[in-house]
């Protein structure tokens, strides 16, 4: 089974890792902005992630680098036309142009046995959470799907677990998120139309937008409307925490709401989340799977409607590893 992804930046780079390190082959990657010489320096060595648990080797003036010994073509623009795609058996689009999932979408290779978004996108067959709606995925009607984002692949899960058992009623949710290779190092001009964007995100906590309720929207629609969220670009380079304020119908024990929690982490969502109880901190999850790694010290003990959990994940390594999840259990 081959694999290409396009777009190279943080998540593209990462999902390489994980899949060269998990036996999977990648033969093909698009990347517009950036030369096959520095894309397997970017590869081999990550200032978070340190050096890469295999070989990456590229000779000057070729388009080939080899990953752990195999061949890898690097293809300039993106995957549409691209006689590349003939290639591969599954695409991970990792470029966050929504255009490209238009312009792909027009004319779907019939040897993809698969395309991944790893965004939001309104023209995608399914959105899929594992751990939430993976029941949903039908192989032969969705060819298009995408796997969410990494705060809605953190909190859906928790909120399904909690769902099931206890009526929720919404909730607010603060996320406090690593900063964005697309944000500014120092203050400059910025395309987004948000001035707050025009800062140093190394220097400032900056509020911003975030696509959870979009997520909450699309997978669990009886809660559209119910709960409330903020993000705030942290000067951090990785590791996202979600301050979840979450409002129960009845009066819940905080005891029962991490048991149950605790039960889940071992049975349903084994591989999904976990529940810790020493006193942790962001960078003790760097390169963690989980999709949440709850504080199960981060509840106020005692009988009521509203508790508050915290929720760690790795942004990139725990949302990488759900794209290798997905592709492992539904398109092999």
């Amino acid at each position: 089974m081959k694999i290409g992804i396009s777009g190279m930046g943080r998540i593209g780079r990462m999902l390489v890792r994980q899949l060269v390190e998990t036996g999977h082959e990648v033969a093909a990657v698009w990347e517009r902005l950036v030369e096959p010489s520095q894309l397997a320096y970017l590869i081999r060595y990550d200032s978070i992630h340190r050096q890469a648990g295999f070989t990456v080797e590229h000779e000057k003036g070729d388009r080939i680098i080899y990953l752990n010994g195999n061949p890898c073509r690097i293809y300039s623009g993106g995957p549409t036309a691209s006689e590349g795609l003939r290639s591969i058996d599954i695409l991970v689009e990792c470029s966050g142009r929504d255009d490209m999932i238009s312009q792909l979408r027009k004319d779907l290779p019939a040897n993809l046995n698969g395309l991944l978004v790893s965004w939001l996108h309104p023209e995608v067959d399914q959105t899929v959470i594992l751990g939430v709606n993976e029941d949903v995925f039908r192989r032969g009607d969705h060819r298009v799907v995408s796997l969410g984002t990494c705060t809605g692949n953190c909190f859906l899960p928790v909120l399904k677990i909690l769902s099931d058992r206890f009526p929720v009623d919404g909730g607010i949710i603060s996320i406090l998120h690593p900063y964005l290779a697309a944000q500014n190092l120092m203050d400059n001009p910025h395309p987004c139309g948000d001035a707050s964007y025009l800062r140093s995100a190394p220097m400032s906590v900056i509020p911003g937008r975030t696509r959870l309720l979009q997520s909450i929207r699309q997978v669990f629609p009886e809660f559209d409307n119910r709960f409330q969220a903020i993000c705030f670009r942290i000067p951090s380079p990785a590791g996202l925490l979600m301050d979840t304020n979450i409002l129960f119908r009845h009066s819940v024990e905080a005891t029962s709401l991490i048991e149950t929690l605790e039960t889940a982490a071992r049975t349903t969502h084994r591989d999904l989340i976990t529940v810790f109880h020493d006193r942790m901190v962001s960078q003790d999850f760097i390169g963690l799977p989980w999709s949440a790694a709850i504080d199960g010290n981060g509840t106020e003990p005692g009988l009521r409607t509203i508790h508050k959990l915290l929720l760690w994940q790795d942004n990139e390594y725990g949302y990488c590893s759900r794209i290798v999840n997905f592709i492992d259990r539904f398109l092999v």
